[in-house]
């Protein structure tokens, strides 16, 4: 779930907060990493009633891209886009 539709779904980043049982700064966090975390994010499409669509696989994903860079800078591949 992408925090940018959070935010105009709930308005305010403060209402948002309050919906999902975070801090401000939780929010504000999310608003660096572009997306909400994924427990939080089965929270505010519940909240929605389903307007904020929940992608399971979108999380799926993210797992895997992330394990897939641990491995790689553990393997001491280039892990940066600009190089091969």
């Amino acid at each position: 779930m992408l925090t940018t539709d959070a935010i105009k779904f709930f308005r305010t980043k403060t209402k948002l907060a309050e919906v999902a049982g975070v801090s401000q700064a939780a929010v504000s966090r999310w608003v660096k990493i572009g997306f909400i975390p994924q427990g939080s994010a089965a929270i505010l499409s519940s909240a929605s009633l389903g307007a904020l669509n929940f992608d399971r696989g979108f999380y799926q994903r993210l797992k895997s891209e992330r394990m897939r860079q641990r491995k790689a800078k553990r393997e001491g591949a280039l892990i940066h886009e600009n190089h091969p």
